[in-house]
């Protein structure tokens, strides 16, 4: 039986095969990439394993996906946010809204955007 995160309708293995396929890649250059067997690949593909947080952030990379999106679907945060979160726990506040108030993904994207531009303007 596939392990898939019930939060997502779409198996982390359709996710990987999707962004594999777009970039017109195989199997075998995809294990290469990550340092991993074509086999290990075809079997999260497949649903039938989850990678650990070092083996998607490295198929992340492979696949020119974004980590943080890869990690969400597999229900994790990256670790240096799970620590800031432990260290501040007031800032997940803003998760909170975002969760209870249902943004759509303009929504989202529009604030990230603003988050970003903010970023950039304020001094080190």
């Amino acid at each position: 039986m596939p392990r898939t995160p019930p939060e997502h309708p779409e198996g982390i293995g359709e996710t990987l095969r999707r962004a594999r396929t777009a970039r017109g890649l195989s199997l075998r250059d995809v294990a290469s990439a990550v340092g991993v067997t074509y086999a290990y690949i075809a079997d999260l593909e497949m649903d039938r394993r989850l990678p650990s947080d070092v083996t998607a952030v490295k198929l992340a990379r492979a696949l020119s996906v974004d980590q943080d999106i890869l990690l969400a679907r597999l229900g994790r945060l990256r670790p240096e946010v799970t620590a800031f979160l432990q260290e501040h726990p007031e800032n997940a506040q803003l998760l909170s809204r975002i969760v209870l108030r249902r943004l759509s993904r303009e929504q989202l994207e529009r604030l990230l955007s603003s988050l970003d531009q903010t970023s950039e303007s304020s001094p080190t």
